[in-house]
């Protein structure tokens, strides 16, 4: 984990589509950690992986989508440097990426339909709460946490 100036540094070093794409995926990120928050919630590790869509099959996020790719391109940040921005926030350690099969096929190039996958890394989280202009550390809470029953 990087320390506090290198985490500034990361922030004032992306440019505004990599924050877009770094601040959509982070504010996903957290409401997925509120649903998921407490006893007998499923492992972080499967939630936090976060569906952008589909790889080259445009019509399978139309409007109405929960991917994160819709809510981009709202903002019309969608377009051939989506993969290029994405592998310059995995290359600054700030998430990572994988691809699942959707089990569809493209009908004109016969190929599987590849959905891309984006996890955060902590850094990625701290670097997007310094470019929401947050602490990057959250507080720790006072309240005492429930015993467990094992």
């Amino acid at each position: 984990m990087a320390g506090a100036s290198a985490l500034e540094a990361l922030a004032t070093g992306l440019n505004e589509r990599q924050r877009a794409y770094l601040v959509a995926a982070y504010d996903e990120d957290q409401a997925r950690e509120v649903t998921h928050r407490g006893p007998g919630g499923p492992p972080a590790r499967t939630w936090r992986w976060i569906e952008y869509g589909p790889v080259g099959a445009k019509w399978l996020d139309g409007p109405g989508s929960r991917l994160l790719r819709a809510k981009l391109a709202e903002s019309g940040l969608v377009s051939q440097g989506t993969g290029a921005t994405w592998a310059s926030l995995v290359e600054r350690g700030l998430l990572t990426t994988k691809y699942e099969h959707t089990g569809l096929i493209d009908t004109r190039s016969h190929r599987a339909i590849q959905s891309l996958l984006v996890r955060l890394t902590t850094d990625g989280r701290k670097v997007a709460r310094i470019l929401r202009g947050e602490s990057p550390t959250r507080p720790r809470s006072k309240e005492p946490k429930a015993l467990s029953l094992s």
